[in-house]
C-alpha cells in the first residue's frame, strides 16, 4: 500500500481528531491562514478508535511543528527536496500525508533523514522540526501496522 496524500477538505470531514485538541472548525481555520503552522502528529488505531500518542520533545519544545504552512511549497515541495529524490514529502505541496503502518513510516524517515541530511550547516529551523516528524514516527512505530502519522 502507498502513503496517501489526502486533500485537506476530505480529512476534515473523515478525521474526528486534530492532535487531540484542535476541533474540526478550528483545523479548518488553521489550513486557510497561510501564516499558521503545518503540524505532525502521531496516533494509532486501537478497536477502531484514534488514540493520540504523546509525542515526546527535547527540552519542552512543542512537538507538533512542521514548519510553517508556506514550508510546504519552498522546502517540503521545493526542487532541492525533488532533485534529492524524495517523492512523499513533496506531497505536501498540494496534499497533507497520511502514513500507516511499518511499510511506510520506514519511507517517510528515509525521505525525513535525507532532508535532514541535506540541511546547510547554518540552519537552525530545521533541526527541530524535522526532529518532530521523526519522533512522531518512532512513537507510532512501536504500535507496528497500528501506528499511524499525519502531516498536515
Amino acid at each position: 500500500m502507498a502513503i496517501q496524500s489526502t486533500r485537506r477538505a476530505e480529512i476534515v470531514h473523515a478525521m474526528p481528531f486534530f492532535c487531540g485538541q484542535l476541533s474540526l472548525i478550528a483545523a479548518y481555520l488553521y489550513w486557510e491562514v497561510k501564516e499558521m503552522t503545518l503540524m505532525v502528529c502521531a496516533y494509532r488505531l486501537a478497536k477502531g478508535e484514534w488514540i493520540d500518542l504523546d509525542v515526546p520533545s527535547p527540552l519542552g519544545g512543542e512537538p507538533t511543528l512542521a514548519g510553517l504552512e508556506a514550508t510546504r511549497f519552498n522546502f517540503y515541495g521545493s526542487d532541492k527536496a525533488k532533485r534529492l529524490g524524495l517523492k512523499i514529502l513533496p506531497q505536501l505541496a498540494t496534499n497533507n500525508i497520511y502514513a500507516e503502518g511499518m511499510e511506510e513510516l520506514d519511507a517517510l524517515r528515509a525521505e525525513v533523514k535525507i532532508l535532514f541530511d541535506n540541511l546547510d550547516s547554518s540552519d537552525d529551523y530545521w533541526p527541530f522540526r524535522l526532529g518532530n516528524i521523526l519522533r512522531a514516527i518512532e512513537c507510532a512505530k512501536q504500535y507496528g501496522d497500528a501506528g499511524r502519522v499525519f502531516i498536515f
